[in-house]
């Protein structure tokens, strides 16, 4: 006699909430064991994603303080702080030039 074979529809469990106080305690656990995301998400029971993210929720926040700095650049033949295109021309600037004397040559040359 001939068993007949049928296909089955197996609901998903349902999710199950773990405390905060559970979740440090499975990610202490998962710490000291070593063990594979895998192993450590079916011996407690939840599923490799919700590990996972735990563990990088788990991860303190670095503040990364952003500064910009001025750096000056060595100063090599060929290389200026600035230039400028006037009626009369090009004229570059070199960094022992002072802003406001760039500035007022600058303002006599476009009166050229």
């Amino acid at each position: 006699m001939e068993e007949n074979k049928a296909l089955a529809l197996v609901a998903r469990p349902k999710r199950r909430y773990v405390g905060r106080e559970e979740r440090e305690r499975i990610l202490a656990q998962w710490a000291r064991s070593g063990a594979r995301v895998e192993e450590m998400a079916e011996e407690a029971g939840v599923s490799c994603r919700s590990l996972s993210q735990w563990k990088r929720a788990d991860v303190p926040k670095r503040r990364v303080r952003e500064a910009f700095v001025e750096v000056p650049a060595p100063m090599t033949a060929g290389m200026w702080a600035a230039e400028a295109t006037t009626r009369c021309g090009l004229v570059r600037f070199s960094c022992s030039a002072s802003p406001a004397w760039a500035g007022q040559l600058l303002r006599e040359l476009t009166r050229c």
